[in-house]
Order: C-alpha cells, then sequence, then structure tokens
C-alpha cells in the first residue's frame, strides 16, 4: 500500500510539473503559440527591414507601413490573448496589450493629416506598451527563471527605445528611420531567440 501512495504522490507531481511547465510557456509567450510567436517575430523583421532598405521613406507610406504593422502585431497578441483561459496569468497582460497596439494602428489610419511628430509619439507609445507587457510578465515568472531576465530585458529595451523617442521628438522621426527600422529588426530575431530558448528549457 506504501509503495502504491508513494507511486501515486509521484504521478501526481509529475502530472502537476508537466502543468506548471505548460503554464510557464504559455506566460513566456503571452498567447501561447510558439507558431504565433514566430509569426509576429517575422512580421516585425520585415518591418524593420523595410525601413533600413527604404531610409528615404515619404511620411505618408510610413504611416501605412506602421499602421498596418501595428493592426497585424496587436491583433496577434489580442486573438491569442482571447483564445486562452480565464485563469492564465498572461491573459490580462496580452488582452490589454494587443488592444492598445491595435488602437494604435487604428489612431494611425483614421487620424487625418498625420503629423511626423504624432506618428513618432505613436510609435513611441506603442514601443512603452509592449516594453510595459514583457516586465510584467517577466516579473509575474519570478527572478530566478533565466528566460524570466531575457524578456525583462527585451522589455526594458522596447520601454527605453520608447521613452527616448518621447524625450528627444526633434530629432525628426524621418531622420531616425533607420534607428526604429534597426530596433525593430532586433526585437523581432529576440522573439525568435526566445522561442528556440523555450524549446530548450521546456522541451
Amino acid at each position: 500500500r506504501r509503495d502504491s501512495a508513494s507511486g501515486t504522490g509521484g504521478m501526481h507531481l509529475k502530472r502537476r510539473s508537466r502543468w506548471l511547465r505548460r503554464r510557464n510557456v504559455r506566460t513566456i509567450m503571452w498567447f501561447g503559440s510558439s507558431r504565433t510567436l514566430i509569426l509576429r517575430a517575422l512580421v516585425t523583421i520585415a518591418f524593420g527591414v523595410l525601413l533600413m532598405a527604404w531610409p528615404a521613406i515619404s511620411l505618408s507610406v510610413l504611416i501605412l507601413l506602421f499602421g498596418a504593422f501595428a493592426l497585424v502585431d496587436g491583433a496577434l497578441i489580442l486573438t491569442m490573448g482571447l483564445r486562452m483561459g480565464s485563469r492564465e496569468p498572461a491573459r490580462p497582460v496580452a488582452l490589454i496589450a494587443g488592444a492598445l497596439a491595435v488602437l494604435v494602428g487604428v489612431v494611425t489610419f483614421v487620424w487625418p493629416g498625420l503629423t511626423e511628430v504624432v506618428l513618432l509619439v505613436l510609435i513611441a507609445l506603442r514601443a512603452m506598451i509592449i516594453g510595459i507587457a514583457e516586465l510584467i510578465t517577466a516579473g509575474r515568472m519570478g527572478r530566478h527563471s533565466s528566460i524570466a531576465w531575457f524578456l525583462a530585458a527585451l522589455g526594458l529595451v522596447s520601454f527605453a527605445f520608447g521613452a527616448l523617442l518621447l524625450v528627444y521628438p526633434g530629432a525628426g522621426l524621418l531622420a531616425l528611420v533607420w534607428v526604429i527600422g534597426l530596433y525593430t529588426v532586433v526585437i523581432g530575431c529576440a522573439g525568435i531567440a526566445r522561442v528556440w530558448l523555450l524549446a530548450v528549457r521546456y522541451a
């Protein structure tokens, strides 16, 4: 009987360990899907590459590109957040961040005569929203997780990037196109690296 009870307890601990592992993965992903995270990273990289390859882009084209990027990225976060269970710790973060990112994209399209400074502010706000969401997610994972530190670093980079754009708006958006492109490429590559780290850590 003792052996049977020990075996049952061991199976229970293993099941709980697998559940906690899956929950940690969903928390890190925000929205629980490595495919979606890779898709979001590829969209981010594509946006950055376009900006870096086209530094002399016009304001009107940049508005369209950023609006489309913000809508797609926000929709991916929001949709997968809605698919998560109500008890998932990352669900509120994903819903709020996704909704705000979509709102930024909508404002970009519907605001007639959007100026360079206003677009710069929108880009900065989006980066700060994503950064805060990643910092909150990292905090919920705990400081003993190496991946939490990686996610926190990404969040700090995004928040700092957005804050710098707000502090120095006089530099001009079109003059910062290459810098914005480089930032988005780095963040996109970091998103793919996150998937790889998760595959190694939680395989």
